[in-house]
């Protein structure tokens, strides 16, 4: 039974069924459970003259984006690092978008 508050941390790839009835899941089959959770760094944070966007043992997609809402840079299959140079952005509070096989990451970036 779940508890309210409570969330799952893990994903049944194949299952034979799976039913709910009011706040309890039952299962009856499961072949693979996999790890939902990524760790996705981005440091230092406020930032000067660069940030680090860091997901341990995972290629990954990003995009960068102004408080406005406006797409700033963005690019495709970084492997495990990639350095910005934050040298032309205006200081100002960014929202960074990790992509990371489907999911996305959302995180708050300062530069100074």
């Amino acid at each position: 039974m779940l508890m309210a508050g409570l969330s799952v941390v893990a994903v049944a790839r194949s299952h034979k069924s799976i039913s709910k009835e009011d706040d309890s899941v039952k299962v009856e089959q499961v072949e693979e459970v996999v790890d939902v959770q990524v760790d996705v760094d981005v440091y230092p944070n406020p930032a000067t003259e660069n940030f680090t966007i860091s997901v341990e043992d995972n290629s990954f997609d990003f995009a960068l984006y102004s408080k406005n809402g406006r797409q700033i840079i963005s690019r495709s299959d970084c492997h495990e690092t990639f350095k910005m140079d934050t040298s032309s952005l205006s200081s100002g509070v960014y929202i960074l978008n990790v992509i990371v096989d489907e999911d996305i990451y959302m995180k708050r970036i300062v530069v100074l």
